[in-house]
C-alpha cells in the first residue's frame, strides 16, 4: 500500500440521552444539548481504544483533535482521550458544530453561544470560559478559527462549512508543517456533519460517496497517499464509511441524526 501522507477520521458522537428517554427535554434547561446515555459514555471509550490502537500501528499517528462545542461530542471526546497520553489534548471549533438547521429552532448548549450574524458561535464570555475548562480540562478553545457558521444553514451551507474548513484550516495543518512529517487528524462531532463534511472532500476532489448511515461513535477514515488531480488538488480516498466493528453495543441499523 502507498505511503499514506494524510488522514482525516470523523468520529459521531455516542447515544444521546433525550434520543433514549425523549422526556428529557421537557425539565432540561438546554433542550437542545443532550448528554450522552451510559451506553453512549462507553462507545465512546471504546471509540477512544480503536483510535488510540489505530494510531499506534497505522501510519501516520493522531497528533490533532477537534471537537463540536456540544455536550454530547465534548463527553464523547472526553472518553476518547482517556486512551491517549495525558499530554494530548482536543480544541474545541465552532466548525465542526451540529447543523444549526432552522426547522430544529435556535440551539442553546451548556458551553457555549450558538450565535447570529452579529454574534457568531465563536463567542465565548468569561463564565463559559472558567466552565468549559473545569468540566472538560483536556478540550480547549480553537485559537484561529477561520471557518465560523451562523444560524441558520440549509444543507448546502453545511457542506460548503466542510469544504471551507478543509481548505482553510484541514489542509494547512496536514500539509504545510515545517517538519513535514505525516500525520493523522480526529474531528469528534455529529452524524449529519460527518457526512457533510466527507461528500464536501471527496466531491472536492472528484471522488464519489455513498452515505449509508453515521451510527454512534461510527469511525469514517480518509487518507491522501499523494495523488494529485489534473488540477493539483489533492485526492482523497475512503477506507473506512462509518464503521462500528470496534463497540460492543452499536446502534441498530435504523440511525438517529443529530
Amino acid at each position: 500500500m502507498d505511503e499514506i501522507l494524510g488522514r482525516i477520521i470523523l468520529v459521531r458522537h455516542g447515544e444521546r440521552v433525550d434520543f433514549v428517554t425523549p422526556e428529557w427535554r421537557k425539565t432540561a434547561e438546554f433542550p437542545s444539548d443532550s448528554p450522552l446515555t451510559e451506553r453512549g459514555l462507553r462507545q465512546a471509550l471504546e471509540a477512544g481504544e480503536f483510535l488510540n490502537k489505530m494510531s499506534q500501528t497505522t501510519p501516520p499517528p493522531i497528533e490533532h483533535f477537534f471537537v463540536s462545542p456540544y455536550l454530547r461530542t465534548l463527553q464523547t471526546c472526553t472518553n476518547i482521550l482517556a486512551s491517549f497520553p495525558d499530554s494530548f489534548s482536543a480544541q474545541l471549533h465552532p466548525a465542526c458544530c451540529e447543523w444549526l438547521y432552522p426547522d430544529w429552532g435556535f440551539p442553546r448548549i451548556n458551553y457555549y453561544s450558538i450565535g447570529t450574524e452579529e454574534q457568531p458561535i465563536g463567542y465565548l464570555d468569561a463564565v463559559e470560559k472558567v466552565k468549559l475548562s473545569a468540566t472538560f480540562p483536556r478540550i480547549a478553545l480553537s485559537e484561529k478559527v477561520k471557518v465560523v457558521p451562523t444560524f441558520p444553514e440549509s444543507e448546502l451551507k453545511v457542506q460548503e462549512r466542510g469544504s471551507s474548513f478543509y481548505k482553510e484550516e484541514l489542509e494547512p495543518l496536514l500539509f504545510e508543517r515545517k517538519d513535514r512529517k505525516s500525520v493523522s487528524v480526529v474531528l469528534v462531532s455529529h452524524g449529519g456533519i460527518v457526512e457533510s463534511f466527507t461528500r464536501a472532500i471527496l466531491s472536492g476532489c472528484g471522488e464519489e460517496y455513498n452515505a449509508i448511515g453515521v451510527s454512534y461513535c461510527s469511525v469514517t477514515e480518509l487518507i491522501h497517499t499523494g495523488e494529485m488531480t489534473s488540477s493539483g488538488t489533492r485526492v482523497w480516498k475512503l477506507v473506512k464509511n462509518a464503521y462500528k466493528g470496534h463497540l460492543s453495543e452499536p446502534e441498530s441499523d435504523q440511525v438517529h441524526y443529530n
